[in-house]
């Protein structure tokens, strides 16, 4: 009997870790927001054909200045519609991470909506985020679905925290802190963009894993 409050304070400090599922929820709509200022870029641009396969979301403002124009790539070959499909999309996705469900967003929904962002102008980034959004949420679930069958709580230490927190920070980054340099601070922040890009592109899956080995050891709810 004097063992049970220990138990309990154990596991309240292990709920209040961040988990995969609120990594896809946080991802999936910072995927969202920075897809809709993709969409909007296009949607600005008006009732014309694109340059190509490749397009630039801004051709003018602080964005195109001081962001390259956020690029991405479409199938539409017309900037207003392209636009609207991107926000139509990017609005469903923050609608699907914003689902309060025990085991996260639907991974399945993560990943068709990013990559059909990909493919009418979401620009590469946010699309890229998504897609890992997704991954997380699918290993969120399979995880859940083993702690019911085992359930075995274990001491342990990990980098999970750590990393959810340093992926955060670079996602943020892409998605706010690149617009608050180009528009406030109107600095030219393209290649910092780019290198915070390639880093989510390591960081992103690296913290996936670490989380699924990290879920793996928590005890069942």
């Amino acid at each position: 009997m004097q063992r049970q409050p220990g138990i309990t304070i154990e596991r309240r400090h292990t709920r209040a870790r961040p988990s995969l599922a609120t990594a896809a929820r946080l991802w999936g709509a910072l995927a969202g927001l920075g897809g809709l200022v993709h969409g909007i870029g296009e949607v600005v641009q008006g009732n014309v054909t694109t340059p190509g396969l490749f397009i630039p979301s801004w051709t003018i403002g602080p964005i195109a200045d001081n962001l390259g124009g956020e690029p991405g790539l479409t199938v539409i070959p017309n900037f207003l519609v392209t636009g609207i499909l991107t926000i139509a999309l990017a609005s469903l996705l923050i609608a699907v991470s914003a689902r309060r469900a025990a085991a996260g967003p639907s991974g399945w929904a993560l990943l068709a909506l990013s990559t059909g962002m990909l493919l009418v102008g979401g620009g590469v980034g946010p699309p890229v985020i998504g897609l890992c959004a997704g991954v997380a949420a699918l290993a969120s679930r399979r995880a859940r679905a083993r702690q019911r069958k085992t359930g075995r709580p274990t001491e342990h230490r990990t980098l999970w925290p750590w990393l959810f927190w340093l992926a955060l920070a670079d996602t943020l980054f892409l998605v706010f802190g690149s617009l608050f340099a180009a528009f406030v601070l109107d600095v030219d922040v393209s290649n910092a963009f780019v290198v915070a890009f390639l880093a989510a592109v390591v960081l992103l899956p690296i913290t996936i894993v670490a989380g699924n080995r990290a879920a793996r050891k928590e005890p069942a709810t």
